[in-house]
C-alpha cells in the first residue's frame, strides 16, 4: 500500500509544479506587459535626494515591478518616462 501511496503523492506533486510553473511564467509575462503600457520607451529613474538619474530600458522596468524599485540617498528612486 505504501508504494501506491508515494506513487500518487508523485503524480500531485509533479501537477502541482506544473501548476506553479504556468503562474510563474504569467507572472512573468505580467511585468512585462505592464511595463510596455506604461513605459513604452523606457523610463529614467531619478533620485529624489541627490537628483542623480539612471536610464532603464523595458525588460529593467519589469525587473523592478517584479522586484522592486533600486535605492539611492536610502530612498526609492522614482520613475519617470523616457527614452532609453
Amino acid at each position: 500500500m505504501l508504494p501506491f501511496a508515494i506513487e500518487v503523492y508523485t503524480a500531485q506533486e509533479k501537477e502541482c509544479d506544473m501548476i506553479l510553473s504556468e503562474i510563474c511564467r504569467r507572472i512573468h509575462g505580467l511585468h512585462i506587459s505592464v511595463a510596455e503600457d506604461v513605459w513604452p520607451d523606457g523610463a529614467i529613474l531619478i533620485c529624489v535626494i541627490c537628483g542623480k538619474e539612471k536610464k532603464i530600458d523595458i525588460d529593467e522596468c519589469a525587473h523592478y515591478l517584479a522586484l522592486g524599485w533600486p535605492k539611492c540617498c536610502s530612498r526609492t528612486m522614482i520613475a519617470k518616462q523616457g527614452s532609453t
